[in-house]
């Protein structure tokens, strides 16, 4: 998210500084440019980034202990081991969902339609 501005505005600077084109649209993309790169840096889209890396990886992992329990489950099953067991993978989502990042509603519905559509399994 930030690359692309700070590549924009160095470009900009550099045709305006060499005289090349109309200066005014140079150094006015330039600005805008290196303003959107300062407030994407200010915000830390890149820790964003990573935070919801991260929670990924611990749903994917949360959802591969559920899918193993759930194989490992019989009908001779002890009740009170398998409650033992939910009531774990209860609390790893507790955690999870209480230590995520928000994301914005158009990544949540993007991601929920890939998931309907199988990209999760």
């Amino acid at each position: 998210m930030v690359f692309i501005p700070a590549c924009v505005t160095a470009i900009s600077s550099l045709l305006v500084a060499v005289k090349v084109g109309p200066e005014v649209f140079f150094s006015g993309l330039g600005a805008v440019s290196g303003a959107v790169a300062a407030t994407a840096a200010f915000l830390g889209s890149p820790k964003t980034a990573a935070d919801h890396l991260a929670s990924a990886r611990a749903y994917t992992a949360l959802k591969h202990r559920a899918d193993t329990e759930i194989s490992l489950m019989t009908e001779a099953s002890d009740l009170a081991v398998l409650e033992v067991r939910i009531r774990e993978l209860s609390a790893d989502y507790v955690r999870i969902t209480s230590t995520d990042t928000p994301m914005a509603n158009k990544f949540y519905e993007k991601a929920q339609q890939r998931i309907q559509q199988g990209a999760a399994e």
